[in-house]
């Protein structure tokens, strides 16, 4: 998705978090750490839209009070990386 996109659906999300709850996400991510295969497969895999971590966090950080952001890295058969994102205290 592109920042407005991303915005938009976020928006949506944390207008209909009902009280306590929360706003799970997985993405492909880009990290220091990744190897040159982790890497290349993540930005053929999941579009132009690949991001590092810093920033999913900051276009979540517009709707969200809380993120706890984790990277996994091997959940995959092939090498992969991946951000989760537990959103909370929605904005809205």
């Amino acid at each position: 998705l592109t920042d407005n996109e991303a915005y938009s659906l976020l928006r949506l999300a944390a207008s209909a978090l009902k009280p306590g709850g929360h706003f799970v996400t997985l993405d492909g991510v880009l990290v220091k750490e990744q190897s040159a295969l982790e890497r290349y497969i993540v930005l053929r895999d999941r579009g132009r839209f690949v991001r590092p971590k810093a920033e999913y966090e900051k276009l979540v950080s517009r709707y969200f009070g809380k993120i706890d952001s984790e990277v996994h890295h091997g959940q995959l058969r092939i090498p992969y990386t991946h951000l989760t994102m537990v959103c909370t205290d929605p904005k809205v």
